[in-house]
């Protein structure tokens, strides 16, 4: 789970539900998501829904309402910001993760196609090659691509060559078209 490694450097605080329930207000919001406990205080205004659908959901556990609507990867940017710690006697692992190529079961989280919905358009070789590809990203890109946007790097010429080799048409688009 990406959310562990940001607090690698110090001891990881541990909280109870109850003491998690008593951050239930406009200006100290915590929430639960998984074992991890977030300060969502300074996101209450920035989140796509607005603040509202949130209020409801002070000081409580929202996994399952978290799931419902969205991937885990929506997580991904705000963690190293908003996690302030785990809650104790929950396992570290985390049942929501998806494994390299999986489909997401959060309704229109992906094209619906791929979530075993009749089209006219895909066939089962598009299915396949999805789920190849997808599988390929979650491996290879998906550990870089962060880190790249925070850095301003580009990718290696060696990941322009694994994906030539998996015979991926690869090209660049920019002002600056040099690899």
């Amino acid at each position: 789970f990406f959310g562990i490694g940001c607090h690698a450097m110090s001891p990881v605080n541990m909280y109870t539900r109850e003491e998690v329930a008593k951050h239930n207000n406009i200006s100290d919001f915590w929430v639960i998501i998984d074992d991890v406990v977030y300060n969502l205080t300074s996101f209450l205004d920035h989140h796509p829904g607005g603040r509202g659908v949130l209020l409801e959901h002070a000081g409580k556990d929202v996994t399952g309402v978290f799931y419902g609507l969205h991937r885990l990867d929506a997580l991904q940017p705000y963690v190293e910001k908003l996690m302030v710690g785990r809650l104790v006697g929950r396992p570290k692992e985390h049942p929501h993760t998806l494994k390299p190529g999986e489909i997401s079961a959060v309704p229109y989280a992906e094209p619906s196609p791929w979530q075993n919905f009749k089209s006219p358009y895909f066939t089962e070789k598009h299915l396949r090659f999805r789920s190849i590809f997808r599988a390929f990203v979650d491996k290879e890109l998906k550990p870089l691509s962060q880190g790249l946007e925070a850095s301003g790097k580009d990718p290696s010429i060696d990941l322009f060559r694994k994906l030539g080799a998996f015979g991926f048409l690869v090209c660049r688009m920019g002002p600056d078209m040099g690899p």
